[in-house]
């Protein structure tokens, strides 16, 4: 059975409790994003004076903001598969797949911020804007224990 084990440099760390708490994280973002996409795509609708779903003022126009979340959501669900394939090639003895999601990782978050940015500025809430750049400035901390743990594969000899 073979089995790869990051060992950090301050000490010993279960990956897989990391790797499962990421996986948490980009779940519960996925999750919100959602749920701000139909509250945008519906009840912020709704709100405006003289709604029908065929009519929306121009001035009223949420296009951006919609189009930001599900872009922010297919960017999240990127790193949910590069994160199940890092399952995957761990699984296989594979570590050299860790690098690669530790760039996604830090290039998920100006890629995020800046779509957060344009979404603010054509009118989302601050608030909601500033939660969303909390969100990815979370994942940061997992680029950093990733990159800083040394993983390397162990194998069994042969029989």
């Amino acid at each position: 059975m073979a089995m790869t084990e990051p060992l950090p440099r301050t000490g010993s760390m279960d990956y897989q409790v990391v790797l499962v708490a990421e996986m948490i994280v980009l779940i519960a973002g996925e999750t919100g994003l959602g749920i701000l996409h139909g509250v945008t795509e519906g009840v912020s609708y709704s709100l405006v004076p003289y709604y029908t779903p065929m009519y929306v003022p121009l001035h009223y126009d949420f296009a951006f903001i919609k189009w930001a979340c599900a872009v922010l959501m297919c960017l999240i669900f990127l790193l949910i598969l590069s994160l199940f394939l890092v399952f995957v090639f761990l699984h296989f003895n594979r570590p050299w797949i860790i690098k690669h999601h530790v760039i996604a990782l830090i290039v998920a978050w100006p890629v995020g911020v800046c779509i957060t940015i344009g979404a603010m500025a054509s009118g989302a809430p601050f608030i909601v804007g500033f939660l969303i750049f909390l969100y990815f400035s979370a994942l940061i901390p997992f680029a950093y224990i990733y990159n800083s743990a040394e993983w390397k594969s162990t194998e069994l000899p042969q029989i």
